[in-house]
Protein backbone atom coordinates (compact mmCIF):
# COMPACT_ATOMS: atom_id res chain seq x y z
CA UNK A 1 0.00 0.00 0.00
CA UNK A 2 3.00 2.18 0.03
CA UNK A 3 2.49 2.97 -3.76
CA UNK A 4 -0.71 3.63 -3.15
CA UNK A 5 -0.58 6.32 0.04
CA UNK A 6 2.44 8.33 -2.27
CA UNK A 7 -0.21 8.52 -5.15
CA UNK A 8 -3.20 9.77 -2.74
CA UNK A 9 -0.17 11.91 -1.25
CA UNK A 10 0.67 13.50 -4.50
CA UNK A 11 -3.46 13.87 -5.19
CA UNK A 12 -3.33 15.87 -1.96
CA UNK A 13 -0.65 17.89 -2.79
CA UNK A 14 -2.02 18.98 -6.22
CA UNK A 15 -5.49 19.66 -4.81
CA UNK A 16 -3.79 22.05 -1.89
CA UNK A 17 -1.50 23.59 -4.50
CA UNK A 18 -4.78 24.30 -6.77
CA UNK A 19 -6.54 25.11 -3.66
CA UNK A 20 -3.98 27.47 -2.30
CA UNK A 21 -1.30 29.17 -4.37
CA UNK A 22 0.30 30.86 -1.91
CA UNK A 23 1.81 27.48 -0.32
CA UNK A 24 5.34 25.92 -2.47
CA UNK A 25 5.20 22.33 -3.57
CA UNK A 26 8.51 21.93 -0.87
CA UNK A 27 5.75 23.39 2.28
CA UNK A 28 3.12 21.05 1.34
CA UNK A 29 4.97 17.80 0.40
CA UNK A 30 6.76 18.35 4.14
CA UNK A 31 3.39 18.25 5.73
CA UNK A 32 1.29 16.01 4.07
CA UNK A 33 1.01 12.12 5.70
CA UNK A 34 -1.10 9.33 4.42
CA UNK A 35 -2.62 7.72 7.41
CA UNK A 36 -4.98 4.64 8.51
CA UNK A 37 -8.12 6.80 10.20
CA UNK A 38 -9.51 6.19 13.38
CA UNK A 39 -12.25 4.00 12.47
CA UNK A 40 -12.64 2.09 9.24
CA UNK A 41 -15.97 3.28 8.34
CA UNK A 42 -14.78 6.17 7.42
CA UNK A 43 -12.66 4.98 4.53
CA UNK A 44 -9.48 3.24 4.12
CA UNK A 45 -6.88 6.62 3.97
CA UNK A 46 -7.12 10.10 6.09
CA UNK A 47 -5.04 12.87 6.49
CA UNK A 48 -4.52 15.57 9.00
CA UNK A 49 -2.63 17.84 6.72
CA UNK A 50 -5.01 20.67 6.97
CA UNK A 51 -4.74 21.08 10.46
CA UNK A 52 -1.01 21.11 9.96
CA UNK A 53 -1.32 24.21 7.19
CA UNK A 54 -4.03 25.98 9.15
CA UNK A 55 -1.85 28.22 11.00
CA UNK A 56 0.12 29.20 7.82
CA UNK A 57 -2.95 29.62 5.91
CA UNK A 58 -4.87 31.80 8.54
CA UNK A 59 -7.61 29.34 8.07
CA UNK A 60 -9.45 27.16 9.98
CA UNK A 61 -8.70 23.53 9.32
CA UNK A 62 -12.33 22.68 8.08
CA UNK A 63 -11.79 25.55 5.54
CA UNK A 64 -8.33 24.01 4.60
CA UNK A 65 -10.15 21.02 4.11
CA UNK A 66 -12.98 21.48 2.35
CA UNK A 67 -10.78 23.34 0.21
CA UNK A 68 -8.65 20.48 -0.41
CA UNK A 69 -11.74 18.23 -0.98
CA UNK A 70 -13.01 20.84 -3.68
CA UNK A 71 -10.32 20.89 -5.57
CA UNK A 72 -9.12 17.20 -5.14
CA UNK A 73 -8.43 15.54 -8.81
CA UNK A 74 -10.81 12.63 -9.84
CA UNK A 75 -9.35 9.65 -9.77
CA UNK A 76 -10.40 6.12 -9.88
CA UNK A 77 -9.44 4.67 -6.81
CA UNK A 78 -11.08 6.91 -4.99
CA UNK A 79 -14.46 6.52 -4.83
CA UNK A 80 -15.20 9.85 -1.66
CA UNK A 81 -13.22 12.53 0.22
CA UNK A 82 -14.65 13.44 2.88
CA UNK A 83 -14.26 16.12 5.65
CA UNK A 84 -14.08 14.32 9.60
CA UNK A 85 -13.41 17.22 12.74
CA UNK A 86 -11.42 18.63 13.95
CA UNK A 87 -9.65 18.28 10.31
CA UNK A 88 -9.23 15.02 8.70
CA UNK A 89 -9.76 14.44 5.40
CA UNK A 90 -10.80 10.65 4.82
CA UNK A 91 -10.62 9.32 1.51
CA UNK A 92 -12.54 5.84 0.91
CA UNK A 93 -11.27 3.99 -2.22
CA UNK A 94 -13.65 2.76 -5.01
CA UNK A 95 -14.94 -0.69 -5.21
CA UNK A 96 -13.83 -0.99 -8.74
CA UNK A 97 -10.54 0.07 -7.44
CA UNK A 98 -10.74 -2.73 -5.04
CA UNK A 99 -12.30 -6.13 -7.24
CA UNK A 100 -9.63 -4.82 -9.87
CA UNK A 101 -6.77 -5.68 -6.39
CA UNK A 102 -8.28 -9.08 -5.76
CA UNK A 103 -8.82 -10.28 -9.10
CA UNK A 104 -5.19 -9.53 -9.60
CA UNK A 105 -4.34 -11.47 -6.46
CA UNK A 106 -6.81 -13.98 -7.26
CA UNK A 107 -4.84 -14.58 -10.89
CA UNK A 108 -1.98 -15.13 -8.58
CA UNK A 109 1.73 -14.02 -9.51
CA UNK A 110 4.01 -15.88 -11.75
CA UNK A 111 7.02 -17.32 -11.82
CA UNK A 112 8.28 -14.54 -14.00
CA UNK A 113 7.51 -12.18 -11.40
CA UNK A 114 9.46 -13.39 -9.00
CA UNK A 115 6.76 -15.19 -6.52
CA UNK A 116 4.15 -18.30 -7.38
CA UNK A 117 1.50 -18.13 -4.67
CA UNK A 118 0.33 -21.22 -6.34
CA UNK A 119 3.03 -23.42 -5.58
CA UNK A 120 2.96 -26.69 -3.96
CA UNK A 121 -1.00 -26.56 -4.48
CA UNK A 122 -2.71 -29.97 -6.41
Amino acid sequence: MKILSRDLAALVSQALLEAFPELSAEEVLAVISIDDPRDSKHGEFATGVAMKLSKRLGKAPKDVAEALIEHFPKDYRVETVEFAMPGFVNMKLSDAFLQEGLKQLEGGFSVEQGVDVTAGEE
